[in-house]
């Protein structure tokens, strides 16, 4: 079986592929992810709607065009993607911070971005960051990505809302 690759000139952005994809090639089952001892399979259509609400729950909290969110990630997973994919779709700028970061570079690099707000990974990252931001008495948001601990970021759930339920 040959291999057959299309270029295509249909899209401009990168959050264009979620599209792309879901005219183009319709999977059920477009990225799978490794999540609590079990393989789960998102469509193209779920991810695509997973990116709306989160754009729209950005725009809902004023966030602009331009302005600046910080990742800590520790490895990839589909929450990152969905959220980087939001943030392309409003404008805002993301920044990835190493998780090792130590307190002085924390806060050099909130207060050179001028980030509103602050995804981890984790629980832990969460805590440590959270620890530099209250030392530093700095204003961000601080949540993370580890589903049912206080801190994690509820909108990431958001998946069965319709965008239309969230702005209003």
């Amino acid at each position: 079986m040959a291999v057959v690759k299309k270029t295509s000139v249909d899209f401009t952005r990168i959050f264009d592929i979620l599209s792309y994809q879901q005219e183009k090639y319709p999977n059920a089952t477009a990225l799978n992810a490794f999540h609590s001892g079990k393989w789960r399979g998102l469509s193209i259509q779920e991810i695509q709607q997973r990116v709306d609400t989160l754009s729209c729950w950005f725009i809902q909290k004023g966030f602009q065009k331009g302005e600046k969110v910080i990742f800590v990630p520790i490895i990839g997973s589909p929450e990152w993607m969905i959220l980087d994919f939001a943030c392309q779709q409003v404008g805002i700028i993301t920044v990835p911070v190493h998780p090792t970061s130590n307190d002085e570079e924390i806060e050099v690099i909130f207060k050179e971005t001028e980030a509103k707000i602050c995804f981890t990974a984790d629980a832990p990252l969460f805590h440590k960051f959270h620890s530099a931001i209250e030392q530093r008495k700095l204003n961000i948001q601080l949540h993370h990505l580890e589903s049912g601990v206080t801190g994690y970021f509820q909108p990431l759930e958001a998946s069965g809302t319709s965008t239309n339920e969230l702005l209003y």
